[in-house]
């Protein structure tokens, strides 16, 4: 299974800092882009995500049913920890947690 590479109008910029030497920028995909992808690579209905919480921490369990060589089907899972957001944080920590790390 491959996944696409990002195109550049999935791409996010914020400014992260200003100030007389330059200008640092934030570039970032949002969760969104990695459900759409999801969608196209293995279809809505083969993908999943569950949200949790576990000492404080919002955790993200993702699975996508494979199909083996013998034509039986398995969920494979992978989970992930959010970090607070500065700008809506319960939502942003949610994203964090799904948002896919790139290979």
């Amino acid at each position: 299974m491959k996944f696409r590479d990002l195109k550049a109008e999935e791409i996010e910029v914020r400014v992260s800092r200003c100030n007389n030497w330059g200008v640092d920028l934030l570039l970032y995909k949002t969760a969104r882009v990695d459900a759409d992808i999801l969608d196209e690579t293995v279809g809505p209905d083969n993908w999943q995500c569950r949200f949790y919480e576990h000492k404080g921490t919002m955790f993200c369990s993702l699975g996508i049913r494979i199909q083996r060589e013998d034509g039986t089907t398995e969920w494979v899972w992978k989970d992930d920890a959010g970090s607070p957001s500065n700008m809506e944080s319960v939502k942003g920590e949610a994203s964090d947690a799904l948002t896919l790390e790139a290979a």
